[in-house]
């Protein structure tokens, strides 16, 4: 009897599936999310802290995703597990379907996902990573597959608008076939397609500058504002490249193997999808990279599969059983692979501060260790947080742990002092630019600044930073969102008018 191509896929889909249910976890920043969808499902607005408007999440459609489940289903865990499970089983369907046109297509292509690590740790994880890479799937098929009229250029606009609500720099693996498209239809019907298109993320950009006065999530001001040298964070974007090959080999020669047979494609369309691969590999480098090793390529995988399916016959020639081969090796290479390995302890964090985060949160995190009766890790953080909670502790200042948050419950104010979840610190350089951690960048507490309970800024004692302040809590304390001085402040803040007080108060910290 002869197996379909289709069989060959639901196979595939059930075993990756499985894989998925065995390494499923979250990650303690998907609980820094939770923290904003708890307090805004029980009715305390989009706040991280509930005293002020500050947005601490980078992804607002997966936020808004994961509050209309959290609404219904008040467990956590549930929710993560549920739509991140959910959102991957939808798109390795669609992958196999629309991608996987033939059985050698089929092995290929879901061996290079399963020998993944960076795939398969965050097609699950809490984080955004599964709705972007059902996104992009999406959009690559209707980009690949479909002539580029008016109607197909819309919902190509669309897609990646919900791409770039979803996470904003993620839009820059879609770029060059966005501008691709306005060149192919140059006229002011495709544009005017192109802007409704884009009107999910263009509200959401709208609403973010009204509600907290900026039209950035405060991390990235946390992250992006450190004033560490371009040139250290080039190198540490390298060595987080480097620390992926080492951890996990497949994804980057995929990624560049896919580039390289994209190229000698010459179709155009292939060749724009690995241009927007190249660009966005460009800028995980340039912006150093991350802490969580791996994530930032996750999406890049994916859609270097898609192309090099695309670019690849369809039988099992013997070049694609040779690829195929060094796939397999190189996956059973890596220093930790998913396969063979249920992993439990603790990996050491390197001295440039890459981590195998799966590994670090696996024992406690993951759906097959979880404790479902107390519905609770056992976790250091979830006890401290449980323990301020119990004591009705109102403040706190250090740095701030998802965990530790969530489980402190909205009555404590967390002074954040990598400045992630704090407006002020944020936009204080780092306390050390050279031996640092990226993502993670320690700000020094300004003197007075939150000394006293529930002082919004009145004791800090400089008076350039006091006076800045006190214009930043406009932005985020005032009741009357749409008042003419909030109105002003908001303008003012974002072409610059009050950087000549934060600079003075910089100049004088500076001064022996």
């Amino acid at each position: 009897m002869r197996i379909s191509s289709r069989q060959v896929v639901y196979l595939f889909v059930i075993i990756v599936f499985l894989i998925l249910l065995r390494t499923a976890w979250v990650a303690d920043d998907a609980f820094l999310t939770m923290r904003t969808v708890d307090n805004f499902v029980n009715g305390y607005g989009l706040r991280w802290n509930i005293l002020e408007r500050v947005q601490i999440y980078t992804h607002p459609l997966w936020m808004f995703l994961l509050s209309a489940f959290y609404y219904f289903i008040r467990d956590p865990f549930i929710v993560f597990y549920g739509l991140t499970l959910l959102l991957s089983l939808i798109t390795l369907y669609l992958f196999g379907v629309k991608f996987a046109t033939s059985p050698a297509k089929v092995v290929l292509g879901f061996s290079i996902l399963i020998f993944s690590k960076a795939f398969i740790d965050y097609s699950t994880s809490g984080l955004e990573n599964p709705l972007t890479h059902l996104l992009i799937l999406i959009f690559l098929f209707i980009f690949l597959e479909k002539d580029h009229s008016l109607k197909t250029g819309f919902w190509l606009f669309f897609i990646a608008s919900l791409v770039a609500f979803n996470r904003m720099d993620a839009l820059l693996i879609l770029v060059p076939a966005l501008v691709w498209i306005l060149y192919e239809n140059r006229n002011m019907k495709m544009l005017i397609y192109a802007a409704l298109g884009f009107l999910p993320f263009i509200f959401w950009e709208l609403f973010s500058l009204l509600y907290y006065g900026f039209p950035f999530p405060n991390t990235a001001y946390a992250k992006l504002g450190t004033g560490i040298s371009s040139l250290l964070l080039i190198q540490q974007g390298i060595r987080y490249a480097i620390d992926s090959i080492q951890r996990d080999p497949v994804t980057l020669f995929v990624i560049v193997l896919s580039v390289i047979l994209a190229l000698k494609s010459r179709n155009i369309k292939i060749s724009l999808a690995a241009m927007g691969i190249v660009l966005y590999f460009l800028y995980v480098i340039k912006i150093g990279g991350d802490f969580m090793s791996g994530r930032f390529f996750s999406a890049l995988l994916l859609a270097a599969t898609v192309l090099v399916l695309k670019t690849t016959d369809i039988s099992f020639s013997r070049t694609n059983l040779a690829m195929l081969g060094l796939i397999v090796v190189l996956g059973l290479s890596a220093s930790n692979p998913d396969l063979r390995n249920h992993t439990t302890k603790h990996v050491d964090v390197r001295s440039y501060g890459i981590t195998d985060e799966r590994v670090v949160y696996f024992r406690t995190m993951a759906l097959i260790n979880l404790d479902w009766k107390t519905r609770q890790p056992d976790h250091i953080w979830v006890q401290q947080g449980l323990e301020h909670k119990a004591k009705g502790r109102v403040l706190s200042i250090g740095p701030a742990s998802g965990l530790f948050a969530f489980y402190a419950g909205p009555n404590l104010h967390i002074v954040d002092t990598h400045g992630l979840g704090d407006p002020l610190l944020a936009r204080l350089p780092a306390l050390n630019t050279s031996d640092f951690i990226i993502g993670h960048f320690f700000r020094a507490v300004p003197e007075g600044y939150w000394k006293y309970k529930r002082s919004f800024g009145d004791q800090i004692k400089d008076k350039n930073l006091r006076e800045y302040y006190q214009k930043l809590s406009i932005l985020i304390h005032s009741e009357n969102l749409l008042s003419k001085e909030r109105l002003l402040t908001i303008w003012r803040f974002n072409t610059g008018y009050y950087d000549y007080l934060l600079n003075a108060y910089l100049a004088d910290t500076a001064t022996p």
